[in-house]
């Protein structure tokens, strides 16, 4: 079965994780890898229809769900904030690590904005443009699959330790 392909009004109203330097003016960037939960409330689009910026509203007050155990985003800012969609896509490729059984998508990097996806990605966060899964409103690009629980043909494997 293929992956849905979504339109601009799906990807309004969801929950994204946002890089917080891409929420920071250029002079308070940080060189920490945290990220915020933002909602988007609107997509900017050229002529032709693609997505050129996104406007995401910050997180404004978090609550814990005794049920799940995890905290959840229940008031947002009113401010919006303008991202460029080079921030949304990336390269991806599926990949299988060792101990895993399965090819898995590759966790996107820590400075693009990711969406909940599920079990095919690692770490279950997607970046944005895999998810809308539409190369007319953002391109992206997939890379060969890397398995990295094969041996090549005649490598040597030591049991010994180095030191």
């Amino acid at each position: 079965m293929p992956r849905p392909v979504r339109t601009v009004d799906d990807l309004i109203g969801k929950k994204v994780m946002v890089p917080i330097n891409l929420l920071l003016p250029k002079s308070k960037w940080v060189s920490a890898f945290v990220s915020k939960i933002c909602k988007v409330v609107g997509v900017k689009q050229d002529r032709t229809g693609a997505i050129t910026h996104i406007y995401v509203v910050r997180e404004k007050e978090r609550k814990f769900d005794k049920r799940t155990g995890r905290y959840k985003v229940v008031k947002f800012l009113k401010t919006k904030k303008r991202i460029p969609v080079e921030h949304c896509t990336e390269t991806v490729r599926r990949i299988r690590r060792k101990g895993n059984a399965t090819f898995q998508w590759e966790f996107p990097s820590s400075n693009i904005v990711k969406i909940k996806a599920g079990v095919q990605w690692e770490g279950a966060w997607a970046s944005l443009a895999w998810w809308l899964n539409d190369q007319d409103l953002i391109p992206f690009s997939k890379d060969k699959r890397l398995d990295l629980n094969k041996v090549t043909r005649g490598a040597i494997i030591s049991e010994t330790p180095l030191c």
